[in-house]
């Protein structure tokens, strides 16, 4: 299992309840066995979903499942199960793998929202014994700027040299940022120049599925098709001072194998730094313009 203390640090959410949303955290079987858990699902009109997870995310037992279930408005529940595996690193029969069930609620605790649940598992080999646990997750944009907040004591924390290490090397380019924005496909976010160099950091710290993105800089392409993985692509610009608009146009080449294509980009403006999140569909875009 993962290191329980950076675990704790990155259950990373995308929560949005628009047509896909991707909710990712963690399951704990008993008091301490840990492992990260991602479910990425559509809602129809009738408010049942369809859609996929992924438990050991980016692991050595990486596993996709397809799931299905209920999301009741009202009562801010969401209800759903595994029906059948799609694909796992680990090598063994279907059939021998435990397939679970999660009840569980929204709701705002210290002005943050969280989903607690409780799951239970199972098998269609009927002699395995599965087990069951408590999942939890929050969102995307609340967890980012908790990571924040984090990465600012981090160096201050009495924490061996080996787990302060870790934890920066998890945070990455995320250290440092001071706001993070959650934006909707077709969006322009607008900021102020504040310096001649502007830094983008690009990176995909969810699961790798082939996501590619084009990038413009005032309409002449910049990058093309660019693969968006757990690596961090970092990209500097000059801002000549006669330049008075410069716009980053971001496009979604495609949406990889496990839709949509999930977009992070850290902006750095000067001693601005933030954190940009949009999820789209293949040729949908978002704009990051700055003016002088």
């Amino acid at each position: 299992m993962r290191n329980t203390l950076i675990l704790f640090f990155f259950f990373i959410i995308e929560f949005t309840f628009a047509q896909v949303t991707e909710l990712t955290g963690a399951i704990l079987i008993g008091k301490s066995e840990l492992m990260s858990y991602m479910i990425v699902y559509e809602i129809n009109e009738n408010n049942q979903i369809s859609g996929y997870s992924v438990a050991d995310l980016n692991g050595i037992s990486e596993t996709k499942a397809k799931i299905s279930g209920e999301y009741n408005p009202k009562k801010k529940s969401l209800r759903f199960e595994e029906k059948k595996i799609i694909s796992s690193l680990v090598k063994i029969p279907f059939g021998d793998f435990c397939l679970m069930k999660v009840n569980g609620k929204f709701e705002k605790k210290n002005g943050k929202h969280i989903f607690t649940g409780k799951f239970i598992s199972a098998a269609s080999n009927t002699k395995l014994s599965c087990d069951s646990g408590t999942i939890i997750m929050t969102t995307a944009q609340e967890i980012y700027e908790i990571a924040a907040k984090a990465s600012k004591i981090i160096d201050k924390m009495p924490l061996p040299d080996s787990v302060s290490k870790a934890l920066n090397e998890k945070i990455g380019p995320i250290k440092g940022v001071e706001k993070v924005k959650t934006v909707l496909p077709g969006s322009i976010t607008e900021y102020t120049i504040k310096t001649d160099t502007i830094q983008l950091d690009i990176l995909d710290d969810m699961l790798e599925d082939g996501d590619k993105i084009s990038i413009y800089k005032n309409n002449s392409k910049i990058v093309s098709e660019l693969a968006t993985t757990n690596e961090v692509k970092t990209m500097r610009f000059g801002v000549p001072r006669d330049e008075k608009v410069v716009v980053f146009t971001i496009v979604a080449c495609n949406e990889g194998t496990s839709p949509p294509n999930t977009i992070k980009v850290v902006l750095t403006n000067g001693k601005q730094k933030e954190l940009i999140i949009a999820q789209l569909r293949k040729d949908q875009t978002i704009k990051i313009m700055l003016k002088r």
